[in-house]
């Protein structure tokens, strides 16, 4: 099975504001061992569909673009994507 993840999510668990040295030092290493996908002009026009379509925080509307995107199952936590 193949994990990716999208920079949004980088960016949101690298600036997380409690984030101590050393956690922040694993959680780089675990990044490093998959590909983080940025923004490509299909995910820019899909998260803009998403977002106008479902009123998605923009972050989410990122993070959803990329998996629908790369034809991926999006595995997250946010209750703002509950069916």
């Amino acid at each position: 099975m193949n994990f990716y993840v999208s920079f949004v999510t980088e960016l949101e668990i690298l600036s997380y504001p409690s984030l101590t040295p050393q956690e922040e030092i694993r959680l780089r290493k675990l990044l490093a061992e998959m590909p983080v996908i940025d923004a490509t002009r299909e995910i820019k026009d899909s998260a803009i569909a998403l977002r106008k379509l479902y009123r998605l925080k923009l972050p989410d509307a990122f993070i959803a673009a990329t998996a629908q995107t790369l034809k991926a199952t999006l595995i997250t936590n946010d209750k703002g994507f509950d069916a």
